[in-house]
Order: C-alpha cells, then structure tokens, then sequence
C-alpha cells in the first residue's frame, strides 16, 4: 500500500533483558530500510520498575527493570529519532496510570482503591497494568523520572 509514514509501536523491555542488555545497533534503522516512507514512533515506553508474574504459584520478577534502564530507552530512542530524522516519537504515558506499590510484586496488598480495582482483574489484566503501568516519565503522584528531562531536552531542540 502507498503511504507516507512507517510508524511502529516498540516495547523493547523483553528484546533488551534477553540479549545481555543490550539492543542491537540497528534496532530500530532495520525498519527504516523497509519502505521509503519516513519511518515514527507510534508509541513506546518502558517500565521504571521491575515486573512480576507467578510462576508455579511462585512470585518472580520476570523483567528487571528500574528508573535508570527507562532513561537508558528514552535517550537511545530519541538519539536513534534524530539520526533517522523521524517526524515524531510518542511516549506511552506522562504519568503512570496508578501507583506503582499497587503493581509491585504478583498480587496488590495496600488495601487502596486501586489494588482493589487490579485486584478484581483477571490475571491477564493485572500482568497487563503491571506491564504497562510504570512506563509514565512521571510517577502516578507527578514527580519525574530522570527521563523526564531527557524528553523535555529533545523537545525544547526541535523547537
């Protein structure tokens, strides 16, 4: 199909932890090689936490993940958007939909609104906040991420 734009929605947190921290050089220019169309970010993040999951009725963290590895993505993404001059990059979240001691661990214990909301979740929905819920450049409360000002940088550049 003809189009003008190639965008693409990149979760990298699996790809990055499996191949010994480290994403290959051409991560994301692999894909600009496809069509000749710009290529953009649809949308993307990563998480400020570590992830859980059961295994076996066991807790385990299945992606290690912190504040540290989220700005790691956040400025290898926004290096690889200027050096492919993508016409746009969208983070997943501003702020994380609900705080994140409601979505550590494998279950919700603070006896708050939102651990019971993810508590009445299926499994499948409550790993899919836990995935998704800490990707924000700012906690559920507003404080920044170090990310943070890496994306307000990109920003005010291109202004």
């Amino acid at each position: 199909l003809p189009t003008d734009l190639f965008a693409l929605s990149v979760y990298p947190i699996a790809p990055y932890l499996n191949n010994g921290r480290v994403l290959p050089s051409d991560y994301l220019e692999v894909f600009s090689t496809l069509q000749a169309a710009p290529l953009a970010v649809a949308e993307t993040g990563y998480p400020s936490q570590d992830i859980s999951g059961l295994v076996g009725g066991t807790c385990v963290v299945g992606l290690a993940s912190s504040p540290a590895d989220q700005q790691q993505w956040a400025r290898r993404l926004l290096d690889d958007a200027e050096r492919l001059a993508m016409p746009f990059v969208t983070w997943w979240a501003n702020e994380d939909p609900m705080p994140a001691a409601d979505l550590a661990g494998c279950t919700c214990s603070t006896g708050t609104a939102w651990c019971d909301f993810l508590s009445m979740l299926p499994p499948e929905g409550q790993n899919g906040f836990r995935y998704f819920g800490t990707m924000g450049l700012r906690a559920f409360d507003g404080t920044p991420r170090p990310a943070l000002g890496d994306w307000t940088a990109a920003i005010a550049s291109v202004r």
